[in-house]
């Protein structure tokens, strides 16, 4: 592999890598500071609302982004 190839290949991990950390630090918004108790009490199926910063579903963090 040739080193141009190699710093293309290292630039679209290190990229998906922050983007996935992104998405997933927007994702657990809603249950940020749940115990893992209640998580396994009433796990998370789908979207939920009114989390940490009492925002609507799709409305968080990353509607600035």
């Amino acid at each position: 592999m040739k080193r141009i190839e190699w710093i293309e290949e290292m630039g679209e991990r290190v990229l998906s890598g922050i983007m996935g950390l992104a998405v997933a630090d927007a994702l657990g918004v809603p249950v940020e500071f749940m115990d893992r108790e209640t998580l396994v009490r009433e796990p998370v199926v789908g979207t939920r609302s009114y989390g940490t910063y009492n925002t609507l579903p799709a409305h968080g963090p990353m509607i600035l982004a």
